[in-house]
């Protein structure tokens, strides 16, 4: 984490304390698609959108092989937009990918879909901040999304 020296100044001793800076906090932004019912292929298929990277299919083992296999398919759809891109334009470059009306359209998703926006927030500042507007808000409604939130903090990020 970077570090700035300041004066002390309640003392007024002229000393300087070692005060750590808050440096900014980046998002990564995914639609995602989970079902129990539905190979990934057959997602693939309806959405008419080959997914992400991140994606995986039922059953497949999972990459910590402690848990075991995945219990659910799961497609997702990533912004491509770097990390430091505002969340409300990674939103948008979901929308631009992809139409709410094509993932909404009767019979496109097995009645279990779960359809929710992920979001991380990579941040190593005391307190990470991230404002959905009504714009971010908006999307995901038109989606018939939730929105997931996942803070890693930099020990994490690697």
């Amino acid at each position: 984490m970077p570090v700035e020296y300041f004066p002390d100044t309640r003392s007024g001793s002229g000393v300087f304390d070692e005060v750590c800076v808050m440096s900014r906090t980046e998002f990564d932004v995914c639609l995602v698609v989970e079902t129990a019912s539905a190979a990934l292929a057959d997602l693939e298929k309806s959405i008419g959108r080959a997914p992400s990277d991140g994606s995986h299919d039922r059953g497949t083992p999972h990459l910590i092989r402690s848990r075991g296999v995945w219990p659910t398919s799961v497609w997702q759809l990533c912004s491509g937009c770097p990390r430091a891109t505002s969340l409300e334009e990674q939103f948008a470059a979901i929308e631009l990918q992809l139409a709410p009306g094509q993932l909404r359209a009767t019979g496109t998703l097995p009645a279990d879909a779960h359809v929710y926006f992920s979001v991380g927030l990579f941040s190593d500042s005391q307190v990470p901040t991230a404002t959905f507007t009504p714009t971010i808000l908006a999307i995901a409604t038109s989606y018939g999304a939730e929105i997931e939130t996942k803070l890693y903090t930099p020990d994490m990020d690697t």
